[in-house]
């Protein structure tokens, strides 16, 4: 496939149902989604040394403004490596863990499902695109704190679609799928910081209390 042909799923964030039914495994969708990190990886290279140039105060990395090549070169190696190491190494793990986290839900909990993991997988990589699309505007500051809401909205969506077309049900159910997963999971999280808050408050009242229990009463002075 070529890499032009490959840019008409860019257009799937904007019209999801027309392109994101289409049958990939694992490794093409992970190749599919490498070969379209390339353009926002070059877009967030080139626009995150523009504002660390222009507006050096905008981010802690950068400053002073650039007074030599070697704070230059310094700032171009930051803002490459931690673009690289989000949507090559971060994203795609989310990717397996989210996907595998819904399979088990929609497949096996509450039979929703009908295809293998990997359905589910393809699924999940088409709902970051709008991420990957619009990732490079994280790197200026006004800008990210309106990106950052917007596209979690805008990736429920497409994930939506994107999992009812790749699993062949329909919308509302994906969307109940997705929504029972992510509530459950965030009901596990807090019943396991629940539990471990619980967990360290008899320990902590006992060592309060062999603090207090060891000072003699009468070696506390008292004042009028």
């Amino acid at each position: 496939m070529s890499f032009v042909k490959d840019l008409n799923y860019y257009r799937s964030i904007f019209s999801p149902g027309k392109y994101l039914s289409k049958n990939f495994d694992i490794g093409n969708a992970l190749s599919l989604y490498y070969r379209l990190s390339i353009i926002p990886i070059l877009l967030s290279f080139l626009v995150g040394l523009l504002v660390a140039y222009t507006d050096p105060s905008a981010t802690h990395v950068f400053t002073p403004l650039f007074s030599s090549l070697s704070i230059f070169v310094g700032a171009s190696i930051a803002v490459i490596a931690s673009t690289l190491i989000t949507l090559w190494v971060i994203v795609p793990i989310c990717i397996f863990i989210n996907a595998f986290i819904y399979h088990m839900f929609g497949k096996y909990f509450l039979k929703t499902f009908k295809f293998k993991y990997g359905k589910t997988f393809t699924g999940t990589m088409f709902g970051v695109f709008p991420l990957l699309f619009l990732y490079w505007l994280l790197f200026v500051p006004k800008l990210s704190v309106i990106v950052l809401p917007v596209v979690g909205v805008w990736e429920f969506i497409v994930l939506v679609i994107a999992m009812s077309s790749q699993q062949k049900i329909s919308r509302l159910q994906s969307f109940g799928v997705l929504v029972a997963s992510d509530l459950i999971i965030l009901m596990l999280v807090f019943t396991a910081f629940a539990i471990g808050f619980a967990s360290l408050l008899p320990a902590t009242f006992s060592g309060a209390h062999g603090i207090t229990s060891g000072v003699p009463i009468g070696s506390v002075t008292t004042y009028p």
